[in-house]
């Protein structure tokens, strides 16, 4: 395994102790493989390091791993494609203490002839290391949708609570009841369905109309408050525009 030299003093020591060899440029770390992995901080960052190797890269697979939008990885993916390269998107899932684990998972998109030629050594990055079909931007897609999905779990409990202290409630008082909800969704495989089906199954349950009463009223106490929400900012604070706040049934819901 080659690495090329990072930017800060230190950087890859522990890799190079574990057999790692230090590559002394790009092009170096390039030329050592035919499978070439590149993991930086965007698709820009990782197009201007590899836009001068690309004679280099001939005839080589390149694995890009770094974390994007969709439509820079279409970007990404047309210069690949302009340069006749053969060429996998990916986005790692896990922390990077888990990455090189069994517990990892790595998505791939693109070549499908790279990843069956590498999967095994794709692998050993991420023991769960699926191919989600031919469009390169499929892997950035599922690294946005499932983060939002962590994120937005995240912001329940903090929407709770800004909703208990605009009536002088401290989170504290509510805090020891959350805890069921928090089990009892977990528990509902409802959520977990595609929007297509979701309507279905609550129409099915018996529960739409309760929740949909519910939300009446939550709704009326949150403008009667002024309680933030996803689409009104806290007092003193500047309202994003709604084309940069997050989508989805928070938005439809609130």
């Amino acid at each position: 395994m080659h690495h090329r030299p990072e930017p800060l003093p230190g950087k890859g020591e522990e890799l190079v102790a574990r057999g790692a060899v230090r590559a002394g440029s790009a092009e170096e770390a390039v030329c050592a493989s035919e499978l070439v992995v590149v993991c930086v901080v965007d698709h820009e960052a990782s197009r201007q390091i590899l836009a001068p190797l690309t004679d280099a890269l001939a005839g080589r697979v390149l694995v890009d791993l770094t974390s994007d939008t969709p439509d820079r990885a279409h970007t990404s993916a047309a210069w690949a494609d302009a340069h006749a390269l053969d060429y996998l998107a990916g986005a790692i899932m896990v922390p990077v203490e888990v990455t090189g684990g069994p517990q990892a998972l790595i998505f791939y998109a693109g070549s499908q002839s790279a990843y069956d030629r590498y999967e095994a050594v794709l692998r050993a990055l991420g023991a769960s290391a699926p191919f989600l079909g031919p469009d390169h931007a499929l892997a950035a897609a599922y690294d946005m949708a499932m983060p939002d999905f962590f994120h937005g779990s995240m912001a329940g409990p903090v929407h709770a609570f800004a909703l208990a202290r605009a009536e002088n409630i401290p989170g504290a008082a509510i805090a020891p009841y959350l805890p069921p909800i928090v089990a009892g969704t977990a528990a509902d495989n409802r959520i977990l369905v595609p929007d297509s089906e979701l309507a279905a199954l609550w129409g099915d349950s018996g529960d739409a109309g309760e929740w949909r009463g519910t939300l009446v009223r939550l709704r009326a106490v949150l403008d009667a408050t002024g309680a933030p929400t996803l689409c009104r900012a806290s007092p003193g604070r500047k309202q994003k525009p709604r084309s940069e706040l997050t989508t989805g049934v928070f938005l439809r819901l609130y």
